[in-house]
């Protein structure tokens, strides 16, 4: 597939560094900021059963799909829950032609239809499915090399943990928070990456929201920036860590590296 197909395509494409029978799994941990969202989130404990359910209410079987097919069935299945929250009933009827369908569409195809649904539900939807940032690169994400905030805070990943892990252990970290937005049961996570890497990916997501629809960054000079960049750094510091002690050495020395954003 040529870099040029790759770049039309926010979604991404399926997963080529995943076996067969951990598909359904790494789905969930890919997508795991998403199940915080409010048509999943009294689902978000039992994710698992959750899709498992919905494939057998299809008369459909993992066994008998593709790693793109039963990637791709996700996503839709996904997005249909999203789309009957908003009440969306062509795009829920299209959904479900494409989940009954998923056998004899070309898999290529199926990447383009997830991808254009992802499109069209960015403009209609304030919800939509979320890669979580450290994974964009693995799903080729267009988002990993234009967004320029993604890819500060892609680039600076390991210095950045490092920095989190220098001043905190894991009991210090507030687990009320944590379990508000990823899964309790954290025995995927573990599959795939750990409670670190999970810590700052709630802190690039909550920091890109604000970033951008709170503050105006076009319009302020870079002093009044970094103020406002170190500000953000504290609320999440306040919400994410428990043990209040360590914050403001952790955000001080966390707003030095995040300002760079200003420059």
């Amino acid at each position: 597939m040529t870099k040029q197909y790759e770049q039309k395509y926010i979604l991404g494409m399926a997963p080529k560094h995943i076996q067969k029978e951990d598909v359904l799994q790494y789905f969930l941990y890919a997508f795991e900021l998403s199940w915080s969202m409010p048509m999943f989130i009294d689902q978000k404990d039992k994710m698992m059963s959750f899709f498992v359910q919905e494939v057998e209410k299809e008369f459909l079987s993992f066994e008998d799909l593709s790693i793109e097919q039963t990637w791709w069935l996700c996503v839709f299945i996904a997005m249909r829950e999203i789309n009957k929250y908003y009440s969306s009933e062509f795009a829920v009827q299209t959904l479900s032609q494409l989940i009954r369908r998923i056998q004899r569409i070309e898999e290529g195809s199926l990447c383009r239809y997830a991808n254009i649904f992802q499109a069209i539900m960015l403009e209609e939807h304030p919800d939509v499915l979320a890669i979580r940032p450290l994974e964009l690169h693995a799903l080729s994400n267009v988002f990993a090399e234009s967004d320029k905030l993604l890819q500060f805070f892609i680039e600076n990943k390991t210095h950045i943990v490092c920095v989190i892990k220098k001043h905190l252990i894991q009991q210090d970290l507030n687990d009320v928070y944590l379990n508000s937005v990823l899964m309790k049961d954290r025995r995927v996570l573990r599959k795939f990456s750990n409670i670190w890497n999970s810590f700052y990916e709630l802190f690039i997501h909550f920091f890109i929201a604000v970033y951008d629809y709170k503050l105006s960054p076009l319009h302020m000079g870079e002093e009044e920036l970094k103020n406002a960049i170190g500000d953000l750094v504290l609320i999440f510091l306040v919400n994410g860590v428990s043990n209040k002690r360590k914050i403001d050495e952790l955000h001080d020395e966390l707003s030095l590296i995040v300002q760079n954003i200003a420059m």
